[in-house]
């Protein structure tokens, strides 16, 4: 019995002593001040400063699924953000990635002409292209139903910003005084698109899809 105590006591005593170093521990982060040192670059560009000679911003966007049969409100959505917050926000890009259109309605999967026309009339009446660099890049949703690259129902081609300069990959650099950002896109899309669930997933190899 009296070595169980004993053995208790050591151990109440070890939990305690390691219960105060980590509160002297946290204490001590939170409270001393940590001198980090001057680094040789802190005083060169990029960094915020008072002025935005050396920052920028981009936005991005993300699966529109523009759809006129199920929610026709989301034209007026991507039509007011081209029409208004462009010229708030003044990005020196918009990213816009994939799902542009839903091309699912009523329990059917497809391509659908209208939803593409009406997004490329959003993108011609707004004039938004003109405004900032326009990146839309085509996603699963993007392809539903289209067999290959010249199929009549790849209107992605036919309708997007960038599609319609026949681009299905692209390197697009923002250079400045302070640096160069790159943005790239790499399609993974496989043509001809598979089949639900299985167009959830991308496929690269050494010969990239179109």
């Amino acid at each position: 019995m009296a070595r169980l105590w004993k053995k208790l006591v050591i151990f109440a005593l070890a939990a305690f002593v390691v219960t105060v170093y980590i509160v002297v521990s946290i204490w001590n982060y939170l409270t001393v001040p940590v001198n980090v040192g001057i680094h040789r670059n802190d005083h060169q560009p990029p960094f915020p400063g008072n002025t935005a000679d050396n920052i920028w911003w981009f936005v991005q966007i993300s699966d529109i699924h523009l759809n006129e049969m199920e929610s026709s409100s989301r034209y007026h959505h991507l039509q007011h953000f081209c029409m208004k917050y462009i010229d708030i926000i003044q990005p020196k890009l918009v990213l816009v990635t994939g799902d542009l259109t839903d091309s699912m309605y009523k329990g059917h999967v497809g391509q659908r002409k209208i939803d593409w026309q009406k997004y490329r009339q959003i993108l011609e009446d707004t004039g938004v292209v003109n405004k900032t660099v326009w990146l839309d890049v085509r996603g699963n949703h993007d392809v539903y139903d289209v067999i290959s690259a010249d199929s009549n129902q790849h209107f992605y081609r036919n309708f997007s910003h960038r599609g319609r300069q026949g681009e299905s990959h692209f390197l697009y650099q923002v250079k400045s005084s302070f640096g160069i950002y790159s943005f790239i896109y790499i399609n993974a899309v496989r043509l001809p698109a598979s089949k639900i669930p299985f167009n959830f997933f991308g496929y690269l190899n050494k010969e990239l899809p179109s």
